[in-house]
């Protein structure tokens, strides 16, 4: 018992006339690069194209972009309807009405 309990599991198999099962190989992983690579000039410029496109979206929409801080502006603006401007009797009251349903604001955000 001693001996075989400081067997190596390959010592075993072969002791016991197994078959030492081997792993799995897995096909190499692809990657973007290799998708690309594969388009022709038409989807590789479509792609480019989109890629484009969103990355252009995404610095309007991410927190310090201009949706992002027209959203924020809106939703102060709703919350606080009204401002002042000036001191005494030359003081001015602002009204602030949304142009735009906040809901598609927020949809569209989202």
């Amino acid at each position: 018992m001693k001996q075989v309990a400081n067997f190596m599991f390959e010592e075993w198999c072969t002791l016991q006339g197994v078959e030492i099962p081997s792993s799995p190989s897995y096909p190499k992983e692809t990657t973007e690069v290799d998708i690309i690579a594969q388009m022709n000039i038409k989807e590789r410029n479509r792609y480019l194209q989109l890629e484009a496109v969103a990355a252009t979206i995404e610095k309007y929409i991410h927190p310090g972009g201009q949706f992002s801080l027209a959203r924020e502006e809106l939703q102060n603006r709703i919350m606080k309807p009204y401002s002042t401007e000036g001191n005494g009797k030359d003081t001015l009251i602002y009204t602030h009405i949304p142009s735009v349903d906040p809901q598609k604001v927020e949809d569209v955000f989202s």
